[in-house]
């Protein structure tokens, strides 16, 4: 009995498993489409508050999360790695700002 219920339910569950999947190669291919003018806007956005003197670390940490994003949307290759290193930097910078 347990073996045709885990028969039958498997089916179910990978089904659900690759429209998971499905799912996320469709908004992680709308990232990296965007992901030139994502970053940029937040870096312009971030570099304004910067000059006014209002950067915070909530800024700073929206910033990484937005190009961290990205990062887990990208193929595996030395761009990404490359990045991920400079979201690392970025990090230590934030503890920088107040909150």
């Amino acid at each position: 009995m347990k073996t045709k219920l885990i028969s039958l339910l498997l089916p179910i569950f990978m089904f659900v498993s690759c429209e998971d999947e499905a799912e996320k190669a469709s908004a992680c291919a709308s990232i990296i489409a965007n992901a030139e003018q994502t970053i940029e806007a937040a870096s312009n956005e971030f570099d304004a508050k910067i000059e006014a003197g209002t950067a915070t670390k909530a800024d700073c940490d929206e910033l990484i999360a937005i190009m961290q994003e990205i990062v887990d949307c990208m193929p595996k290759g030395a761009e990404k790695t490359e990045m991920q290193g400079d979201i690392t930097q970025a990090s230590a910078v934030c503890s920088a700002f107040s909150s």
